[in-house]
């Protein structure tokens, strides 16, 4: 299998003096610590936060990540320290991608209540004796004040809400494994 550009530009971390304290100095950037010396090439820097990222975010194990690299022809050695970095940090990356996650929104959910109606009479007939959620969303906000959020979703709207949700809480249960 050739080199695609993602293998050429990760095995660059050959080139640095200490490829393993260059890898580390990524996961300090990408988790937001100072860094003490700015990393050369950005491009290189860019690479690895992402592997970190995807990596970590999508719950590989070693073995999985080590299979990636291979696939990508990326150098053993490349292979061997990402591992280790992977393998080190693995803790701090996770939190790091908790906690960017959970900045999307300041807003927290506090309260829930629903109840289901039926519409009985509308301008169009295609949408009379269709079933309705009500839900209303008590929010607490950063500064400790509620906010009251009130939907009404069709069945079709309700169906895809809870793939969506089914979805992101697969994404934050793989960040809960250890």
């Amino acid at each position: 299998m050739a080199a695609d550009p993602f293998s050429k530009a990760l095995n660059g971390v050959l080139k640095a003096q200490n490829p393993v304290k260059y890898l580390h100095r990524c996961v300090d950037e990408l988790c937001g610590h100072q860094v003490d010396v700015e990393l050369d090439d950005m491009s290189l820097a860019k690479s690895c936060k992402n592997l970190f990222k995807h990596a970590v975010g999508e719950d590989m194990k070693l073995s999985e990540v080590t299979t990636a690299l291979k696939e990508c022809g990326c150098d053993a050695k490349v292979i061997e320290y990402f591992g280790k970095v992977v393998e080190g940090r693995r803790k701090e990356i996770q939190n790091f991608l908790k906690d960017s996650a959970s900045e999307i929104c300041p807003f927290s959910l506090k309260d829930f209540d629903w109840s289901l109606k039926t519409i009985l009479a509308s301008n169009r007939m295609s949408e009379m004796n269709q079933p309705v959620v009500g839900l209303s969303l008590s929010l607490k906000k950063p500064d400790g004040s509620t906010a009251i959020r009130h939907l009404e979703l069709t069945k079709e709207v309700l169906d895809n809400l809870l793939v969506t949700l089914a979805a992101a809480n697969k994404v934050v249960r793989n960040l809960d494994h250890d």
